[in-house]
């Protein structure tokens, strides 16, 4: 078992044996260390949230999907890791439910093709760039419009060696 296999395996169990309903939390947890070649080699579990998106410039947008369920939601359920891979220059985009589900005054959603869309024009810019190009597209889109959600956006990059 990996390191992040042990750690929501633990948090799982603390949170389901939980007398309170609804004791559970999505949770996404990566690990990403440079190899020789200066890429970034990684394992995530994704426990059921949003999609990161890895944006590459020139290359098609990957995202490092659900793997299993929210920590806490199922008693002894087994979280497995998955791989990814980072050059130098990629950029991850984590995110919540608030970025996507971010309403105008019609009460229309951002969505992940807005998202999508600003990651895709932006491939090429800095991460500080990109975290600022999605703010201001959420902020245009809803104009001043009441959110019921809180809107989190972490945007990290693969530097070069």
């Amino acid at each position: 078992t990996s390191h992040l296999e042990g750690v929501l395996r633990r948090v799982n169990e603390f949170l389901s044996v939980r007398p309170e309903a609804e004791k559970y939390a999505t949770v996404f947890c990566a690990l990403l260390r440079r190899n020789s070649e200066g890429a970034g080699e990684g394992m995530y579990i994704n426990a059921g949230h949003c999609a990161p998106i890895v944006v590459r410039a020139g290359a098609p947008l990957r995202t490092l999907d659900p793997t299993t369920v929210p920590v806490g939601l199922i008693a002894g359920v087994e979280f497995q890791a998955q791989s990814f891979r980072m050059e130098p220059g990629d950029k991850l985009v984590a995110y919540t439910d608030g970025v996507t589900e971010a309403q105008n005054d019609a009460g229309e959603f951002f969505g992940i093709r807005r998202l999508n869309e600003v990651a895709k024009a932006d491939a090429q810019a800095s991460a500080e760039m990109l975290h600022h190009s999605i703010r201001e597209a959420v902020a245009g889109y809803t104009r001043e419009a009441p959110q019921s959600d809180d809107i989190t956006l972490l945007v990290l990059e693969l530097a070069g060696v």
